[in-house]
C-alpha cells in the first residue's frame, strides 16, 4: 500500500527495507529512520485498538485502518506515541478543476497520444495509471503530450501534480 501511494503521488519518496518503513519524505518534509527518531506501523479498526505491525507484511482487511507514527522508542523499542486522530491531507485530489490553469487534455477518448495544453508553469509532474495503480508514464511537463499508443485498450487515470493540488482524469485509450 504504501509504495502504491507513493508510486501515485510524485511528492512522495519512501524507503522500505527489510521489510520495514525506513524513510518517508513528502514534498520538503522528511522523517528519517534514526534521524533522531523511528518509523512504526499500526493497524486496527479505530484510533482505540492500534496494534503495532511487525513490519509491512500486515494484511489489511475491508475496514481496517493503517497508521505510521514517527516517535522516539523505549528500552524495548516499543513506540512512545501511537497514531492519533488521521489528519486530512494538505494536497488535495481535484476531478474538473483544471479550468483554473486553463489546462486542455484530448483527445478522450484516444489512440495514438493525448495532449495536454495550456498554462503548465505551475504544474510539477504529469502520471498516467493503470487501473492497478500501476504508473505507466511519468514526467516533467517539457512534454505537453503523452505517447499511449503502445499501450493496450483500458481506462487510464492521468494524474497532473501541482504545487497545491493533484487533479485527476480518467483517459480512455481505444
Amino acid at each position: 500500500m504504501m509504495s502504491s501511494i507513493a508510486g501515485a503521488d510524485g511528492l512522495m519518496d519512501i524507503n522500505l527495507a527489510g521489510g520495514f518503513l525506513n524513510d518517508i519524505h513528502y514534498d520538503t518534509q522528511s522523517g528519517i529512520s534514526a534521524s533522531p527518531y523511528y518509523w512504526s506501523t499500526f493497524s486496527g479498526t479505530n484510533t482505540s485498538d492500534w496494534t503495532m505491525n511487525m513490519g509491512l507484511t500486515t494484511v489489511l482487511n475491508d475496514g481496517s485502518w493503517f497508521g505510521c507514527s514517527y516517535t522516539d522508542v523505549d528500552s524495548l523499542w516499543n513506540p512512545i506515541n501511537l497514531p492519533e486522530n488521521p489528519d486530512a491531507a494538505p494536497i488535495t485530489n481535484k476531478l474538473n478543476e483544471l479550468d483554473e490553469f486553463n489546462l486542455e487534455i484530448y483527445p478522450n477518448p484516444c489512440v495514438d497520444q493525448i495532449n495536454i495544453t495550456g498554462d503548465l508553469s505551475d504544474v510539477r509532474k504529469v502520471s498516467l495509471s493503470d487501473l492497478t495503480g500501476k504508473v505507466v508514464h511519468s514526467s516533467s511537463v517539457e512534454l505537453n503530450y503523452i505517447m499511449v499508443s503502445l499501450l493496450p485498450a483500458s481506462t487510464y487515470q492521468l494524474q497532473i501534480f501541482t504545487d497545491k493540488h493533484i487533479y485527476s482524469r480518467s483517459i480512455v485509450k481505444q
